[in-house]
């Protein structure tokens, strides 16, 4: 992770900072999460599941998927996860 030298005394100092924590290209290919995939369900998934991702408003669609299939009977459990040291670690 990027050291923190010195103070961010300005907003320019402080997206440089933000900007050189992650020096190399994200790798944006979902190969290595369906390999991990593969291994963990061989024989695919014994459950559904809705994958919310995005920037803004996963809380409130959650909200909303989970009243929907409340309201229809059907059991439903949520996952969300929070920042776990940093909030460039969320999972």
């Amino acid at each position: 992770m990027g050291r923190l030298e010195g103070t961010l005394e300005t907003l320019d100092d402080w997206l440089s900072y933000q900007e050189n924590l992650h020096t190399k290209e994200i790798d944006l290919g979902l190969e290595r999460v369906q390999k991990i995939y593969q291994k963990l369900f061989p024989q695919g998934m014994p459950f559904k599941v809705i994958t919310v991702a995005g920037t803004n408003g996963k809380g409130s669609t959650i909200a909303f998927i989970d009243n929907i299939y409340q309201q229809a009977n059907i059991k439903v459990a949520k996952f969300t996860s929070p920042h776990i040291l940093r909030y460039t670690s969320a999972l």
